[in-house]
């Protein structure tokens, strides 16, 4: 699940299948963080996308990332700030979302 948040979506089904890969991977690394660090991290509505308000969406996978990586120690980039309609943005914005989940999971030591 995690390699597939590395492939930039394009149509309607690629996104729903990136946003179902993110939203498990997020929840994978929310429930490592509480099994080993005994944190408890918010959980938000980051599935499935909700195109009518695309900057609420944004920020609650901005916020995720930003309890996950502060758990961890790991520095956040800012996957806030994008225009998804514009090709090169979406796949910049893609792999950085990519890699802090990849960095989450290899310091938790997990593999979803």
């Amino acid at each position: 699940m995690l390699a597939a948040t590395l492939n930039v979506p394009n149509t309607d089904t690629e996104w729903s299948l990136w946003s179902l890969n993110n939203y498990t991977v997020v929840n994978a690394i929310r429930a490592a963080v509480l099994a080993q660090k005994n944190i408890t991290l918010p959980e938000y509505q980051i599935e499935p996308i909700p195109w009518n308000d695309l900057e609420t969406w944004l920020n609650n996978n901005q916020q995720a990332h930003n309890d996950f990586n502060a758990a961890l120690g790991l520095q956040s980039s800012d996957i806030l700030h994008t225009n998804l309609k514009d090709p090169n943005e979406r796949a910049l914005w893609v792999y950085l979302n990519y890699m802090e989940l990849s960095n989450a999971c290899q310091t938790l030591a997990i593999g979803p």
